[in-house]
């Protein structure tokens, strides 16, 4: 029965660890996913911005008079960005907003995720007049069946004068950042079930410590309720001599004659045990003999840590 209470206490004791466990992980989760998220979209829209710069720089200074060396040029800009860029950049896409004969044709470096740029990030950009970075979240799906990791498209406007506005676009992947915030997640989930068993363990030490005096009480009562003198409660176990029915009022001297075990109880709880211990071992009792007899086994008295 007291085992039972221990059991049903601890297992209470790990299963509201465990809830307050999810609810901090959860909530942790999300305040971590957004601040890495804030801070990875701002990493690219600084990275986007830097490249901006240098993208209208190069245009600028380019000199170039006819429509196939334009071509080339916007052809050189989108790889340069994309070989210069951060290491999580996936693409750059660039579109010519005129649709005169001076127009360019598209460029994209990485084909596979143009789909991603919707009609409304192309929208924004196209009505842009002052340099505007638009943003705008994806995820990097190749088909509707797989999940890909997280991304962003951020897109603004390059002047070229010669064939018009350019609607540049550049697409970041954030599956770094995916896989350590998993990491996060599953070392969170690995805490979570460490404290909850330590939680545990703890109160089934503690429930044990409480429940164990009141064990030993209840044992000393009921023996001393059932009128049995001559036995002795150690921990809760109850101890008799070999004389079932006791010797009655004894000496000392007659207690060794009768080899009396609840007299060398009381003896022992009197001594404590570092004395009682300490008579062992003078008395030679936790050592061979030295007779050198055959067959001699050693002690059979258990360790002192033990008693």
């Amino acid at each position: 029965m007291h085992s039972s209470l221990r059991a049903r206490t601890a297992a209470f004791a790990v299963l509201l660890a465990l809830v307050v466990a999810v609810v901090f992980t959860v909530v942790s989760m999300m305040l971590v996913r957004n601040t890495l998220l804030d801070q990875v979209s701002n990493q690219a829209r600084s990275d986007f911005s830097n490249q901006v710069v240098q993208a209208q720089y190069s245009l600028e200074s380019a000199d170039a008079s006819e429509n196939e060396r334009y071509q080339q040029l916007v052809a050189s800009v989108a790889s340069s960005m994309q070989q210069d860029g951060a290491a999580n950049l996936v693409g750059v896409y660039l579109w010519s907003r005129s649709t005169s004969g001076n127009a360019i044709v598209p460029i994209s470096t990485e084909p596979t995720f143009a789909p991603l740029i919707s009609d409304e990030m192309r929208s924004s950009v196209a009505g842009s007049t002052d340099g505007s970075v638009f943003y705008q979240p994806v995820s990097l799906t190749v088909d509707a069946d797989t999940a890909g990791p997280p991304g962003a498209v951020l897109g603004t406007i390059l002047e070229f004068g010669p064939v018009g506005d350019l609607e540049l676009f550049a697409l970041f992947s954030f599956a770094t950042q995916q896989e350590s915030l998993g990491r996060i997640q599953l070392n969170l989930a690995f805490v979570c079930l460490a404290l909850s068993a330590v939680m545990g363990v703890l109160v089934w030490m503690v429930m044990h410590s409480i429940v164990r005096p009141i064990k030993r009480v209840a044992a000393t009562a009921e023996t001393l309720a059932s009128g049995d003198l001559d036995a002795r409660v150690v921990e809760d176990r109850r101890i008799h001599c070999h004389k079932r029915q006791g010797h009655g009022a004894e000496t000392f001297l007659e207690a060794a004659e009768n080899s009396c075990n609840p007299v060398f109880i009381d003896v022992g709880l009197r001594l404590g045990v570092d004395n009682y211990y300490k008579y062992f071992q003078q008395f030679g009792i936790l050592e061979l003999t030295g007779i050198d007899l055959p067959g001699e086994a050693g002690t059979i008295m258990h360790e002192k840590k033990n008693i």
